[in-house]
């Protein structure tokens, strides 16, 4: 979780875990752009008590049928108008409640499927967490039972004593008691993500479509005595599952201040607070915004390098939808929605998504069931994703007295099943009696392949013997892949976990005996913020960090940043520090709010003697500010411990000879708003190094320097560079794609002519539909050509010379056209 790297600390302030270089801009539009890792969720959120609906008994109803439906929307807007805003902009939040619909109960009585395929049913009771098939558990023809895991589960920890009252879902669900979305184990919320990409299409200037499934296992939520289940219920899925873009509900009255609740992909929770008149910040330092149109339904969320999450709610829908995201070049993906399900009981649903190249992907749907998403590849379907459901999943739970807000006593409800990727792979899923996945399996290509099982994960999660206060948490993780072990195909390892009562630190020993602990805040602004880790082998501790953060405010952790972290390690085993690297760093305000960091102060092995310090500078214009372009470095100086100046670079953007027109409009691109004349988009257009200090050091640059530039055309996409010695590279994007394909507009994605300074030019064609390189051809002729199987993975690699094939290349043996392979 900590870096000793400043770098690190440049793109996104306040996050450690940040490892990118710093001026880069990647733009994943499937998700919020180069936020996740650096979301931290608040704490102690207090907002006035909302009257709910009484939980209804467990039933299959799911709120289809039309009296019940009308029932429940009744009471939901009864909820709506409980919200009570802050008074110092009670007008503008009645306006906001009055313009948008009432919060979702997402409980899990919203769910209703149709059958799709066979059912997975778990063995609820057993003792250990070993992903043997058994009992009722789907098993593939040919496929095999693996050996148990040898060491049986501990118990499930339970992660506090007596865990907060929460009195409403939204504060519940704010907590980092419950915070969801972070790769792989949270060893503070006990929450495990697990995801499968689906869909990835290369776009234009960076501007890629994502999607990626998405899976939590903090299915219940604690609130206000109440367990609720599925409480970030999304409406084609089912349980703990998310899928596609983000949404944003509310407004919520939350610790005084009108909010609005943006959940992620990822199942990430942010809470944008009020500023100023339709104007919203995040509380944590993704430094996201959200600004809302006066008089209509709509908001546009900003990430950081610029790019906007237009959003709206869909006719018939209650909360916001992504229906267009578009970068600081004017580059632009579509999103639009269908209805799904009955007249008398519609949902809202993403029906089609449209990438910058003009590609379609297609979600199809029976019933509430997104069944498959696609996409036409020459004239031919091709199925991104597959999903497979079981409409009659059993649920019992024991919370004790707690009101249960969800199924038990047996009820049943819809469950995903299996998902089936593009290339033919299968992700199979088992569920314990809580609803929560324990078993996860991946398998290859065909069912009747014999020992076709690939690879498998099995959470060990608490029986029902006992009641519990909180949503389960796993204690053990057993992992499985083919013939990792040797011949016989045997062998799990386990890797076990550990929640301290009192929320002081996570732990978990792996199948090697390293235990690596990490250490959390407990209260004020760091509570549920890493504040140390510790690594240990053989009962000595080897490697610790410590992290110090800071906040604008000193009760809720807003905006938190760190300020200092120091790593140790413990060379011969003695319980003694051998090394010590630390670092500081000091922040800058700017536009009044934002903190950058500012100086980077690296030290000697003492911890006290400074070895070096960097010093950066932003730029801070209101030109891009008020576009919510940050961060951008400006000057970057390092000094030696003595303070003399060693290296300076300087940053420039957006130089007006530097930006170039396509030689016609491009499709998805704002040519209107994002022309020659628009030079607020945050490229990098020329870098200069300045020549080491005079000597003896007077502290300052000389005034000579080497200078790299590079050029853009209108869509961000770079069309020349040019080194310190004006040598140039030139590039074209004229459109050049596989089977003559012609495009109107063209697309001006893919770079398709690579001229070098002595003007010898490279070719490339691509397959349009996907993107991958069909044909590749050098200055001298010489040239490649691959071709694909129908799901889009390489299938053979020719090269060519002097007009014939000379080699090619499948499934990794090379072989010679009449000669024996290589």
């Amino acid at each position: 979780m900590l870096s000793s790297t400043p770098q690190a600390q440049i793109k996104n302030p306040g996050a450690s875990v940040e490892t990118k270089p710093v001026l880069s801009r990647p733009l994943p539009p499937g998700d919020l752009p180069d936020i996740e890792a650096a979301l931290t969720e608040g704490k102690n959120l207090q907002r006035m008590e909302l009257k709910r609906p009484d939980p209804k008994p467990a039933t299959n109803c799911g709120h289809r049928d039309v009296v019940c439906k009308r029932d429940k929307a009744k009471k939901e807007k009864k909820v709506g108008q409980n919200f009570i805003p802050d008074s110092h902009h009670a007008a503008q939040a009645e306006q906001m409640i009055a313009e948008s619909s009432p919060s979702r109960s997402r409980n899990w009585l919203h769910k209703f499927g149709q059958t799709i395929s066979s059912a997975l049913f778990s063995d609820q009771n057993r003792g250990i967490a070993s992903p043997a098939p058994g009992g009722n558990s789907f098993v593939p023809s040919g496929s095999f039972s693996p050996a148990p895991v040898a060491k049986a589960a501990t118990a499930a920890v339970a992660l506090a004593p007596a865990p907060p009252n929460f009195t409403s879902l939204e504060q519940a669900k704010l907590d980092p008691r419950n915070r969801v979305g972070g790769a792989g184990e949270d060893l503070f919320s006990g929450n495990y993500h697990w995801s499968l990409p689906l869909v990835n299409l290369s776009g234009r200037a960076g501007m890629d479509l994502n999607l990626t499934l998405s899976y939590n296992s903090l299915v219940w939520i604690k609130h206000n005595g109440m367990m609720s289940f599925d409480y970030d219920y999304y409406p084609t899925l089912t349980p703990g599952f998310r899928l596609g873009f983000p949404e944003i509900e509310g407004p919520y009255t939350v610790n005084g201040y009108n909010t609005y609740l943006v959940t992620l992909p990822s199942g990430r929770r942010v809470e944008m607070r009020y500023i100023a008149t339709n104007k919203y910040e995040a509380v944590d330092s993704s430094w996201l915004y959200l600004t809302i149109n006066p008089g209509s339904q709509n908001m546009i969320l900003s990430t950081t390098d610029g790019t906007q999450f237009k959003f709206t709610i869909p006719p018939g829908d209650w909360w916001y939808h992504c229906t267009e995201i578009k970068d600081s070049n004017g580059n632009y993906i579509t999103v639009s929605y269908t209805t799904i399900g009955t007249v008398a009981d519609p949902l809202v649903a993403i029906g089609t998504i449209t990438d910058t190249l003009g590609r379609v992907i297609n979600f199809n749907y029976s019933g509430y069931h997104l069944l498959s998403i696609t996409q036409v590849w020459n004239g031919q379907t091709h199925t991104w994703a597959q999903f497979d459901y079981n409409d009659n999943q059993p649920v019992n739970v024991n919370f004790g007295g707690l009101v249960v807000d969800g199924p038990t006593g047996g009820a049943t409800i819809p469950v995903i099943t299996r998902v089936m990727t593009g290339d033919g792979a299968r992700h199979t899923f088992v569920y314990n009696t809580w609803g929560q996945v324990n078993d996860i399996w991946r398998y290859g290509e065909a069912d009747n392949q014999p020992g076709n099982q690939r690879a498998a994960m099995s959470y060990a999660f608490p029986n029902t013997s006992a009641p519990l206060s909180d949503c389960p948490r796993f204690s053990q993780r057993n992992d499985y892949a083919l013939n990792w072990a040797g011949a016989n195909y045997t062998g799990w390892v386990s890797s076990y976990f550990y929640f301290d009562l009192n929320e002081t630190f996570g732990q978990v020993t792996t199948p090697d005996g390293v235990t690596s602990k990490q250490w959390f805040g407990t209260s004020g602004n760091t509570r549920g913020l890493p504040t140390g880790t510790e690594t240990w082998y053989n009962s000595q501790k080897k490697k610790w960090t410590t992290a110090t953060w800071a906040a604008d405010v000193s009760t809720y952790p807003l905006r938190p940043r760190v300020t200092e972290t120091n790593i140790y390690d413990d060379a011969n085993g003695d319980g003694i520090a051998d090394n010590h690297s630390r670092t500081t760093i000091d922040y800058l305000t700017i536009n009044s709010t934002i903190k950058l960091p500012n100086v980077v102060w690296e030290y000697n092995a003492d911890g006290t003697t400074v070895l070096r310090r960097t010093e950066t500078s932003y730029v801070n214009s209101a030109s891009y500010t008020n576009l919510r372009i940050l961060g951008l470095p400006s000057l970057r100086c390092l000094y030696d411990g003595s303070s003399n100046l060693m290296a300076e670079t300087e940053y420039l953007y957006d130089t007006a000879a530097e930006l170039q027109a396509t030689p016609a409009a491009a499709r998805q691109h704002d040519g209107a708003g994002y022309g020659t004349s628009f030079l607020s988009r945050g490229n990098l257009t020329k870098v200069r190094r300045y020549n080491t200090p005079t000597t003896p050091d007077d502290g300052i640059a000389d005034n000579t320097y080497t200078e790299a530039v590079t050029g853009y055309n209108i869509t961000g996409s770079v069309v020349f560079t040019k080194d310190a010695l004006n040598h140039q590279t030139t590039i074209s994007y004229t459109d050049s794609f596989a089977n003559n394909v012609s495009l109107t507009p063209a697309t001006f994605a893919y770079p398709t002519t690579v001229t070098d300074p002595d003007n010898n030019s490279s070719t490339i064609k691509y397959n349009y539909d996907f993107g991958a390189v069909t044909e590749a051809t050098d200055p001298k002729g010489a040239k490649s050509v691959r071709t694909y199987e129908t799901h889009g993975r390489l299938d053979r690699a020719a090269t060519w010379k002097d007009g014939a094939e000379y080699a090619y290349t499948r499934y990794g043996v090379r072989f010679k056209p009449g000669r024996s392979f290589q």
